[in-house]
């Protein structure tokens, strides 16, 4: 084959005719540019959007928390320095631990306002639940407090934080209290 008689002009003839590949590669270019720009933006502008709202906080184990997020219970005396909860819940606006229910090894705390309460669960005498997962729920515990004066506790969950799941821990956590209390009475008093 010629190239001359097949019709193709050979490479080193081509004159004055634009090249295309570098404007695609820099259109091509351009376009991921503004492409990435744009998501930044928008990121940008949901995370200001969002930045007020606070998030879910789910019922957590105590294994999870960090230190500084115990320190209101520790601060009231509820929990000694060495004591980590069994499940953990903070209810304060700004997820600082300022406002929480916690499930101990032997009672129900909680801290509010910077008061705590402390109800061992032996003691409590009723549990109730109101509300729904998908609503937001409120945990109660009434009973009568380590110092014998009434004690209630509510301990309030958003949308699908844990409510039902901390009530059958703590049912769990009555029963298996006032099993080995008369477990204990009946060895003390044949």
């Amino acid at each position: 084959m010629n190239r001359e008689t097949d019709g193709r002009v050979p490479y080193d003839k081509i004159e004055n005719v634009p090249g295309c590949g570098m404007a695609i590669y820099a259109g091509l270019l351009g376009l991921f540019l503004v492409a990435g720009i744009t998501g930044i933006v928008l990121a940008t502008a949901q995370l200001v959007q969002a930045g007020n709202e606070a998030g879910p906080t789910k019922l957590r184990p105590g294994s999870q928390l960090a230190v500084w997020q115990m320190e209101p219970m520790r601060s009231t005396g509820l929990v000694k320095v060495d004591e980590i909860p069994l499940a953990w819940h903070d209810e304060s606006p700004f997820q600082d631990g300022t406002a929480a229910c916690a499930l101990m090894d032997d009672r129900l705390i909680q801290v509010k306002d910077e008061v705590g309460r402390t109800l061992p669960y032996a003691r409590i005498d009723s549990l109730s639940y109101s509300g729904s997962p998908e609503a937001g729920d409120v945990v109660t515990a009434v009973g009568t407090s380590p110092s014998g004066d009434p004690t209630t506790i509510a301990c309030g969950f958003g949308p699908h934080e844990g409510g039902t799941r901390m009530l059958k821990q703590l049912e769990v956590e009555q029963e298996r209290a006032r099993a080995s209390e008369g477990v204990v009475k009946d060895q003390v008093d044949p």
